[in-house]
């Protein structure tokens, strides 16, 4: 199917950059930090018709989810809030009457993260690739012409380390496409690894991170983890 880009993703992604310019004023990149994440769970769609162009279960069997990002972190100052700018691909399927229904995307995405713990991520992704075969496999893909994707999580970040986090999120996604959205929604959880590339907590200070050792932390074993409120 040939790829046709969609005015729509053009107005999305230019409104998603200068809301990020809007923002650059009163923020700092932490430390350079930036992080990728990874991880996998389970995902189903409902009301994929339109998406995939034929009938389907208007609720899917599950199938496997994987998904894997960087991003970096921006710091608001004297805010306990801090937005995150970075992209994920994601892979959802589901089955319909032994067919896989696969949905590959690339999202960039902003994220608010709360508390340095819980975070909302909202992304867009400007082509999807679809597929409808039966069995596993990644042959046979196509590009709905004009097909833009949308997703919304949620999610809780554990510190376990300065340098690693466990991530536990669920989503929704979908993608307006021949004038309609479907799948109405796909749904999504997984459980996901974040590695840090700063080596520590960048939303301190230098005097204190020389305290630290009299603090106590949450986490796998102390002294790892992230300062407790």
């Amino acid at each position: 199917m040939r790829r046709v880009t969609s005015p729509l993703s053009f107005i999305i992604l230019a409104a998603l950059t200068w809301g990020i310019n809007a923002l650059a004023p009163c923020t700092a990149l932490a430390k350079d930090r930036f992080y990728i994440e990874t991880g996998a769970g389970i995902s189903f769609m409902m009301g994929a018709s339109g998406l995939f162009e034929r009938p389907t279960q208007s609720l899917s069997d599950y199938g496997l989810g994987v998904m894997a990002g960087l991003a970096f972190v921006l710091q608001p100052q004297e805010s306990w809030f801090a937005l995150h700018i970075g992209a994920e691909y994601r892979y959802a399927t589901s089955w319909d009457n032994g067919n896989q229904l696969s949905i590959q995307a690339p999202y960039p995405f902003l994220r608010l993260e709360a508390s340095k713990k819980f975070f909302i991520t909202l992304g867009v992704a400007p082509f999807l690739l679809l597929r409808d075969q039966p069995g596993y496999g990644f042959d046979a893909l196509t590009i709905p012409a004009g097909a833009v994707g949308f997703l919304v999580d949620m999610g809780y970040n554990f510190r376990i380390t300065p340098a690693v986090g466990i991530v536990f999120r669920a989503g929704v996604h979908t993608a307006f496409f021949g004038g309609v959205f479907s799948p109405l929604p796909g749904i999504d959880g997984s459980g996901m690894l974040r590695f840090y590339f700063d080596g520590g907590d960048s939303f301190t200070s230098p005097e204190e991170d020389k305290k630290k050792a009299n603090r106590k932390y949450e986490g796998y074993r102390y002294p790892y983890g992230r300062e407790k409120n």
